[in-house]
């Protein structure tokens, strides 16, 4: 989970962030409100980190819902095609994060990339504690590409007020899609051999050709978030959250680090539910 917004819906565990299917929600909002503290590195397979403070926030009227997607990439909305006790079919829009060229220094010459729209549809799975899901995201940016995801998680009640939340992911992408996060282009190349025939230090000799990624696994993620719950509606969350780029990314002059391990910590409220 690259994206600053979707590694919010790694970080809550599922229960808290959307209502499940079966019953409709009532005739008014539920949900979530709540802020996190976390670091995530700067970029796909960046060299560095960031530390972020952020809102949360997951809402739903009936069949609609916004906040962190969970079918398309970053936060937006969407609505439930279709729901039993246990199934769910979505389909959602989201706004995924924007890619500065300062963010890091591997990405220098790479122009700045702005916020990106997707949209997605996805069946979700849930009973007894685990949960499951497969999603597929087009991005409606020029050159972003398809994703598809598969997610399998569960969650655990430790003791009254203690629970666990454990997940693993799996992401593949189209060539447009690899190029999208890990791909050089000729006039990117170009900026960035220049660059180091000026001396720039941030990159070496091996950065400044172009690089085409294949399509095929993007990225592995899992999750681990300890839960602490003191009443019905707030909960504290503590969370460790890895990605490694097993495919064609880990060969990009983008990618410095293969794998990285993260974490962060919040709370949430939840609204509009039982008193």
């Amino acid at each position: 989970m690259s994206l600053v917004p979707l590694v919010l819906i790694a970080c809550l565990p599922l229960a808290a962030q959307q209502p499940a299917g079966g019953t409709p929600s009532p005739d008014h909002w539920t949900g979530t409100v709540g802020a996190m503290v976390l670091t995530v590195p700067a970029a796909p397979g960046a060299s560095k980190n960031r530390t972020l403070l952020l809102p949360t926030m997951s809402a739903q009227y009936g069949r609609f819902f916004l906040g962190s997607t969970r079918v398309a990439l970053g936060f937006g909305g969407g609505v439930q095609l279709w729901r039993t006790p246990e199934w769910t079919w979505e389909v959602g829009l989201g706004v995924g994060d924007r890619r500065p060229e300062n963010r890091a220094p591997e990405l220098a010459g790479m122009g700045d990339r702005n916020l990106g729209a997707w949209a997605g549809t996805g069946l979700l799975w849930r009973s007894k504690g685990w949960n499951a899901m497969a999603a597929v995201a087009h991005g409606l940016a020029d050159g972003a590409g398809n994703r598809a995801t598969l997610s399998l998680g569960q969650s655990i009640r430790l003791a009254p007020r203690w629970s666990l939340t454990a997940g693993l992911h799996a992401t593949w992408a189209d060539t447009e899609g690899m190029a999208y996060d890990f791909g050089i282009d000729a006039g990117q190349a170009q900026r960035r051999a220049a660059l180091v025939a000026a001396g720039d230090t941030r990159l070496g000799a091996g950065d400044t050709g172009p690089f085409a990624p294949r399509a095929g696994l993007r990225d592995l993620g899992g999750l681990l978030s300890l839960g602490y719950h003191p009443g019905r509606k707030v909960s504290y969350h503590l969370s460790l959250f890895g990605t490694t780029f097993p495919g064609d990314a880990r060969r990009s002059p983008l990618v410095r680090r293969e794998s990285s391990l993260n974490g962060g910590a919040g709370f949430s409220y939840r609204f509009g539910g039982p008193q």
